[in-house]
């Protein structure tokens, strides 16, 4: 049921609600230990402190998720972290701003340019043979240990053409040798870490070249528009509709691997998971994803130093938090010397 769910529901930070919001559609509970599914609260209601401190104590491991409207669900979000609408969020003036975003948005034309179709299904196919090809590389060159010199080959390695094939692939390698480095990872650990690599961004194979470009650099969310993010936001759910059609097995470790790739160590990612809570080889896929995103966009790719210094100063600008969990960056970072 739990696929299900995550599948046909928006997934709805709980760090981006506060109170004075008018609900655009249901809010529900879910909760994964035993899979039950709560409302909390019927669209058109406007979260007050009490519903706060109500979701804030819900049992850990739940989620919050609306059903249907994932596009209005991730705009009316994005929307509310605006400054003119952060201000008074209850304000007549606020609300039709989030309103006309709301209409606007379900016209832009870059949202209509991502639709799926018969020609991106048989591109990710061919993508997905390769990727099961190169796990077996990753694997014979973990064999190796995770030294400087392997990490740097990986990184130099040109293989691949296509910049989103060659940015997984890089992922995938830097990751598995880092998951080496931490300690006490088996090898279904590494080939599910490897695999996750290889497959976590292939759905942006579908997003304009314009947009896939400014994730492949490293560009923040906070750099995109509204629509960008959205997009962004649920390629991580379009990879598993992808995975389903073309009948790819992907193990439970993989999965969560993709599923958390884009969380924040401050609790400030897609999906609102923070700290230990965020899968441990997610969080070491997410320091490879933001390393290699930043060499392939350096004016030195082979400066791996300034890379880390980047990564070190990741932090949510409004807590001071790490993005990264710092204690893994630094273990990882001393695998390079």
């Amino acid at each position: 049921m739990s696929a299900a769910i995550l599948n046909s529901y928006a997934v709805i930070p709980k760090a981006v609600l506060r109170s004075g919001l008018t609900l655009p559609c249901d809010l529900h509970i879910y909760l994964a230990a035993n899979e039950h599914l709560l409302t909390f609260r019927r669209a058109g209601h406007t979260l007050e402190v009490g519903d706060l401190a109500t979701l804030t104590k819900a049992a850990e491991g739940s989620i919050l998720i609306a059903k249907p409207d994932y596009e209005r669900w991730a705009a009316f979000l994005r929307d509310l972290n605006s400054a003119s609408i952060a201000a008074d969020p209850t304000s007549p003036a606020a609300r039709a701003a989030a309103g006309e975003s709301l209409r606007s948005l379900a016209h832009d034309p870059l949202l209509a340019d991502a639709a799926d179709d018969a020609e991106r299904l048989e591109r990710t196919k061919a993508m997905l043979d390769s990727s099961f090809e190169y796990v077996k590389e990753i694997l014979q060159k973990c064999k190796q240990g995770p030294s400087a010199q392997a990490m740097r080959e990986v990184l130099d390695s040109q293989v691949e053409s296509d910049p989103l094939q060659r940015h997984c692939r890089h992922v995938s390698g830097i990751a598995a040798l880092g998951l080496i480095a931490l300690g006490n990872a088996s090898i279904e650990d590494i080939a599910d870490i490897s695999f996750a690599g290889l497959i976590h961004d292939l759905a942006l194979a579908d997003l304009p070249r314009t947009l896939l470009d400014k994730h492949l650099a490293g560009v923040p969310a906070e750099a995109l528009t509204a629509a960008e993010k959205m997009l962004l936001m649920r390629h991580p759910v379009d990879l598993f509709e992808k995975l389903k059609k073309t009948r790819t097995f992907v193990s439970d470790g993989a999965r969560r691997i993709v599923d958390q790739h884009h969380e924040n160590w401050s609790g400030t990612g897609f999906r609102a998971v923070k700290g230990t809570q965020i899968f441990r080889s997610a969080r070491l896929l997410r320091i490879a994803d933001e390393l290699v995103s930043h060499l392939q966009s350096s004016r030195d790719p082979k400066d791996i130093a300034a890379a880390f210094t980047i990564l070190r100063g990741m932090r949510d600008p409004l807590s001071g938090e790490h993005d990264l969990d710092p204690a893994m960056l630094s273990t990882f970072e001393q695998s390079f010397w």
